[in-house]
């Protein structure tokens, strides 16, 4: 990723216009602060001798007096002096905006156009177990490296946000839950970005083959004789658990092992499955893989976002190209708990992020027995 500063620079006098060095408003803020030119030079790591020729320089310049020294008193801004830092932030703070927008657009821009002609793709994403055979599938058929690194739904958006990679994979629950805290004040704009449908997964309860502690719903976590594994802050899993706890009601410091957590399903499940604990949140294909039961409780879309622009890239059209493929159907209907209809469509992110809890429901957990497997 292409990263662009842009800054803006100043020219002020009373006849032709000097640049006015960014060292000049940086010293008006120190010496408003400590009230000494030479407690400020100190701080901006400069000679007494520098900051007073800079700053003899600079009055010449604008033709009036910035700084007043005065005998056993220090130092203070004139009033032409505050009035000048005033107009400094008053700029920055009206531009700020406009220009990380701008330096936004080129950056991502000119990526794309970089990314057009690479062979390597970087994703950071909430863990699924089928993102490990579409990478390989991808290398293997189109010999583009895809750099995968698993984060929580809410730091890999972030990282898309902010350039840090070129897609991120995250997760929404059907309908019955309230999911737009994933997108409150995040650095995320859906109207930029494109998703890749990628699958529909079951997530629920995992217990320990059988099943020995009778666990049925989300208030037995709260029982004395049973031990919880939870999923890392900001994960996607985590935040849907959290949102079906407040649901039903229930305290999560009644749970024990609720602040204790691990960083993919795979975790999650080895943990219960080794018996240090008795339950987690999860996919159902974790569950699977370990042999453990299942008690399902919600499902959800899994997506991939990309900006827009780099959809048509050869890495990104790769990538979609993989996902249709019969190869990587055959892999991914080995995953229990998956629905892979729609896969590699691509859709608007508005338009999915807008109308997402429009259909589907959250499967009720009392209705439910665990399945040993």
């Amino acid at each position: 990723m292409i990263k662009i500063q842009i800054e803006a620079t100043w020219r002020i006098g009373t006849s032709e216009a000097e640049l006015a060095d960014p060292l000049l408003f940086r010293l008006l803020e120190a010496v408003q602060a400590s009230g000494s030119l030479a407690k400020a030079a100190s701080a901006l790591g400069f000679s007494y001798r520098h900051i007073w020729g800079s700053l003899g320089k600079w009055e010449k310049a604008v033709g009036r007096p910035l700084v007043r020294l005065e005998r056993g008193r220090g130092a203070k801004l004139t009033e032409f002096g505050e009035k000048l830092m005033w107009a400094e932030q008053t700029a920055r703070s009206r531009l700020e905006r406009q220009i990380e927008a701008v330096q936004s657009d080129l950056e991502h821009e000119l990526s794309a156009e970089l990314l057009r002609g690479t062979t390597n793709l970087v994703m950071h994403a909430s863990h699924d177990l089928a993102l490990a055979h579409l990478r390989d599938l991808l290398h293997k058929q189109h010999g583009i490296q895809l750099q995968l690194q698993y984060q929580g739904s809410l730091e890999s958006l972030d990282a898309l946000a902010q350039g840090r990679c070129d897609v991120a994979g995250f997760h929404l629950p059907e309908g019955g839950l309230e999911t737009d805290f994933f997108f409150h004040r995040r650095a995320f704009k859906a109207r930029d970005h494109t998703l890749i449908r990628c699958a529909t997964r079951t997530q629920g309860l995992m217990v320990a083959q059988g099943n020995p502690k009778s666990i049925r719903a989300l208030p037995d976590l709260t029982r004395r004789d049973v031990k919880m594994i939870n999923r890392q802050p900001n994960s996607g899993t985590r935040l849907e658990l959290d949102q079906l706890l407040r649901e039903a009601s229930i305290d999560p410091k009644l749970i024990e092992g609720y602040e204790t957590f691990e960083f993919t399903h795979l975790a999650v499940a080895a943990t219960i499955a080794s018996g240090m604990c008795d339950v987690g949140f999860g996919i159902e294909a974790a569950a699977a893989q370990y042999k453990l039961g299942f008690i399902p409780l919600l499902r959800e879309r899994y997506y991939l976002a990309c900006r827009s622009e780099i959809v048509a890239a050869r890495p990104v059209s790769s990538l979609i190209t993989v996902l249709k493929s019969p190869e990587f159907a055959a892999l991914a209907e080995s995953l229990a708990g998956y629905d892979w209809a729609g896969v590699g469509e691509t859709l608007g992110a508005e338009l999915v992020l807008g109308a997402h809890n429009s259909s589907g429901a959250v499967l009720r957990p009392e209705a439910k027995s665990a399945r040993g497997r």
